[in-house]
């Protein structure tokens, strides 16, 4: 049987997962590789941080390894 997500285009799962609450997304990461790579894309779309400790740590994840590749990604910052 085919996974629900075969039966729509990534440009449809996209939108729909845009309406997803944002801490649902980790969750969705977790369900298939093709949900992972959309729901990180939303995730990193656009980062909102609100204390130094977190800015840091948000940092070197994009410095460290396949963090370089999220930071692609990110397209609006905010502290």
């Amino acid at each position: 049987s085919d996974s629900i997500t075969s039966w729509f285009p990534n440009e449809i799962l996209s939108a729909i997962m845009q309406f997803c609450d944002p801490k649902d997304l980790p969750r969705l990461c977790l369900t298939s590789h093709l949900l992972k790579n959309i729901a990180t894309r939303l995730l990193y779309h656009s980062v909102s941080l609100s204390d130094a400790p977190r800015v840091a740590l948000f940092v070197r994840t994009l410095q460290e390894g396949p963090g370089s590749a999220l930071a692609l990604l990110v397209r609006t910052f905010s502290v």
